[in-house]
């Protein structure tokens, strides 16, 4: 941050190297903290925990097949889902899709399905002589 030593000029080499070097290892230092946060967080999402028999019913419902324990971030996803669903929160289920890698532009109808008219799947390739022939046509039309 900066205060007021930082805005004197910097007239010595001396000085340029103090401060590059109390800069760098603040940089460090501040990586090191995230990297801290993001290991305690996965290392709690990925923490097991005990299924109850509510949890397992739950997850036995939409395919999941949980044993004694299983990662905290697991069952606290399908709770979360659970919820949006209860409740007819189509904005958090789709943010939890979206998590999840499911963009609903990805569609086939969105990428080029059947009924899309620029079905891009069905596509072929044309020759310089095909171009050609066309731009004739067209020019014939004019």
């Amino acid at each position: 941050m900066a205060n007021i030593k930082n805005l004197d000029i910097i007239r010595s080499s001396e000085v340029a190297r103090e401060r590059q070097l109390a800069s760098a290892k603040k940089r460090h230092q501040n990586a090191i903290d995230k990297n801290i946060l993001i290991r305690s967080v996965r290392e709690i999402m990925n923490g097991p925990m005990n299924v109850s028999d509510n949890v397992r019913k739950s997850g036995e419902a939409i395919g999941l097949n949980f044993g004694k324990k299983a990662p905290f971030g697991t069952i606290a996803l399908l709770n979360i889902m659970q919820k949006a669903v209860k409740d007819g929160n189509y904005k958090a289920f789709i943010e939890l899709a979206k998590l999840g890698g499911i963009h609903f532009d990805q569609s086939s109808e969105a990428i080029g399905g059947e009924n899309n008219p620029l079905n891009v799947s069905q596509v072929t390739k044309i020759t310089s002589s095909r171009v050609k022939e066309i731009n004739q046509m067209l020019e014939e039309e004019c």
